[in-house]
């Protein structure tokens, strides 16, 4: 899948630019598809506000996920990694980031047995071991750290 802004990309996104991202992957979601999926999944703690934007678009449930993998960088590595329970849906798994691509990668693992399962990142860095089915920005491995406003 092709971004969804070839703009410049910012390291320091507001709230706004994030927003927009959001609305262009739920229509590219209903472009390719003609259909809704069952459920959004959002990655707390980073996706959760993509995830909610989103599912407003679509009009349909999300459910937040407390879920980090040990193998990335990420944050603190103290979630809770819970899974909730899904079977037969059409599902996507948002999340802020795909770094280093291992929380969305053993994500899909997990609901991918018995789900239907598509991902979103705001970024997506080009070395990550996850490649998100939509995300807004393209970025290098050497990008930099991307700091979200929730971080500030």
């Amino acid at each position: 899948m092709k971004p969804i802004l070839k703009k410049l990309i910012p390291a320091n996104p507001t709230y706004e630019q994030l927003q927009i991202v959001a609305d262009g992957i739920a229509e590219t979601v209903l472009d390719k598809h003609k259909k809704k999926p069952d459920v959004i999944i959002g990655v707390s703690r980073g996706g959760l506000i993509s995830a909610v934007r989103i599912s407003h678009m679509l009009r349909v449930p999300m459910v937040p996920v407390s879920y980090s993998s040990k193998k990335g960088a990420g944050d603190d590595k103290n979630h809770a990694n819970t899974f909730p329970e899904f079977k037969n849906n059409t599902m996507l798994i948002v999340d802020d980031i795909s770094d280093s691509g291992h929380t969305l990668k053993e994500l899909v693992d997990h609901y991918s047995k018995d789900n239907k399962v598509e991902t979103a990142t705001i970024y997506y860095k080009d070395k990550s071991v996850h490649e998100p089915t939509y995300y807004g920005y393209l970025i290098d491995d050497d990008f930099g750290w991307v700091n979200f406003p929730w971080e500030d």
